[in-house]
């Protein structure tokens, strides 16, 4: 479980990182956006967002896989999809289910028009 001494680790930029991360898996279950793109969201530079996605790697906050394929013209290979998930030996995937739940409730009553 994520414990005290791993937000102690981070510093205020890594957090809002990580907890922009734990925002999208909780709406969208993995984050798959690029960096470019999560740099832009969240006014971190992209060469730094890499460097803290690598360091969560090592916290073992994250898991990520990518999809390579070969280019059909230029043959060169390519990340065609990415996704990023917490990892749920830290993350408890009950809370986030139940997150997901009331946002979606939340979501449908302010919908509704009541």
């Amino acid at each position: 479980m994520l414990t005290n001494d791993i937000l102690s680790q981070l510093n205020r930029n890594q957090l809002k990182l990580i907890s922009w991360i734990y925002n999208e898996c909780v709406n969208n279950y993995h984050v798959t956006v690029s960096n470019k793109d999560i740099s832009a969201k969240t006014d971190i530079p992209e060469s730094t967002v890499e460097k803290y996605l690598k360091f969560f790697d090592d916290l073992d906050l994250n898991e990520r896989t990518s999809e390579r394929t070969q280019d059909f013209f230029t043959r060169e290979w390519r990340t065609s999809s990415r996704k990023i998930s917490l990892n749920p030996k830290k993350f408890n995937p009950e809370i986030i289910a139940a997150e997901r739940s009331t946002r979606i409730g939340l979501v449908w009553f302010l919908n509704s028009g009541l």
